[in-house]
């Protein structure tokens, strides 16, 4: 058995954080309800609208419950003969005879996914999964050992391998800074909080003010965002099907200079605005 690649951690969080998510909503919407004239007054008009609320809770947690649930059950390998899929209702095994085609429908280093159609089974697999560059290498070697290389087109193949290895890192990248990054915009938030009222602005500006404290290291962690998509696409080599690898090391201290110096810059420019408020 080979390695097994799975989906991302937050794919398998995301089946418990949606229910507890759509039930603290569901108690906010409770609460409110309870403190309001109209239906304290009118107990069946409060118990019709809290039982659409509670089926329109259960409803939604239950469409973006399942698909979550469902990929966080997936697990597949590639072995010397075949592809071995396994999910949570039972297990697919794909020998490379048997795979008619390979598809790849995807936006250029945005996302997609894979799609494996053989004669008894089709399966798909996003850029989600992680280390899906490694897979796409396992499966295209394993198909030439075979001489199946005519089940895939080299061009599209490659094509999304630079970009499933792109997502592949990106996700791996944010996993990384994540943490700074939500530090940095909840020190942006209360720095707005703190100006807008020195300032003594209107709740217009606060508003449109935090919002700028929240985009701005967003902006930052996507420009940074795209020039590693550039170098995946400026050093990659189709003739060998070779990326470029990752430096992990070198990446954190990128972001970690680009934050801080887009907070000292965010910074100075909250001052310059807060001073032209005072004068």
């Amino acid at each position: 058995m080979g390695k097994e690649y799975r989906y991302r951690k937050h794919i398998s969080w995301m089946q418990y954080v949606l229910p507890i998510t759509s039930f603290i909503i569901c108690i906010i919407v409770v609460v409110l309800l309870l403190r309001m004239p109209l239906f304290t007054s009118k107990p069946h008009l409060l118990l019709f609208v809290l039982i659409a609320c509670a089926f329109y809770t259960l409803f939604l947690c239950g469409i973006l419950w399942y698909p979550f649930y469902r990929l966080a059950g997936i697990r597949v390998s590639v072995d010397d003969e075949s592809i071995v899929y396994k999910f949570r209702r039972g297990e697919k095994i794909i020998p490379f005879e048997s795979i008619s085609q390979l598809r790849f429908p995807s936006v250029r280093y945005a996302g997609g996914w894979v799609k494996i159609i053989s004669k008894e089974h089709t399966i798909r697999l996003t850029v989600v999964v992680e280390n899906i560059g490694d897979f796409l290498q396992e499966l295209k070697n394993g198909l030439d050992k075979k001489g199946l290389a005519d089940r895939y087109d080299k061009v599209k193949l490659f094509s999304f391998l630079k970009t499933a290895s792109y997502a592949d890192y990106s996700w791996a990248r944010l996993y990384m800074i994540f943490g700074k990054l939500v530090l940095f915009i909840i020190l942006n938030i209360i720095s707005a909080l703190v100006f807008s009222a020195i300032a003594q602005a209107g709740p217009f500006i606060m508003v449109l003010w935090v919002a700028i404290s929240i985009l701005f290291p967003l902006t930052i962690y996507l420009i940074k965002e795209f020039t590693f998509a550039r170098r995946i696409a400026k050093n990659s080599d189709e003739d060998t099907f070779a990326l470029p690898p990752r430096n992990a090391t070198h990446e954190q201290a990128v972001f970690r200079k680009a934050l801080i110096n887009g907070e000292l810059l965010y910074t100075g420019i909250s001052i310059g605005v807060l001073i032209i408020f005072l004068l």
